[in-house]
């Protein structure tokens, strides 16, 4: 799977929401500069998890280019106290033709 520029993609994270203080979603370039964090605000709670719609401001931000790719990783908060970092994902950032947003 590819993240596009300009798209509105959503991403899932699978964890009890009844256990949950906090998320951060962080997207960065893969030299690691931040682009995108999103917390618990900005998500969707389901019965199994979360999910975050990216809008086509965010992915506006994204690395432009045939070879270029992004980091993802999720960090949750506890109510507990306690912390999971996510394994970060790596996921190629998919070109488009026509830069802009569609109004």
């Amino acid at each position: 799977m590819t993240i596009q520029r300009y798209s509105t993609p959503d991403i899932r994270i699978l964890v009890d929401p009844s256990v949950v203080q906090d998320i951060w979603l962080t997207i960065s370039e893969s030299d690691r500069d931040e682009l995108i964090t999103k917390t618990m605000e900005d998500m969707t709670v389901e019965d199994n998890g979360f999910t975050l719609t990216l809008t086509s401001e965010d992915t506006a931000k994204l690395p432009k280019g045939i070879y270029d790719t992004c980091l993802i990783q999720a960090r949750v908060l506890f109510v507990d106290g306690s912390e999971v970092n996510s394994d970060i994902i790596q996921k190629d950032v998919g070109e488009v033709l026509k830069e802009g947003f569609m109004v």
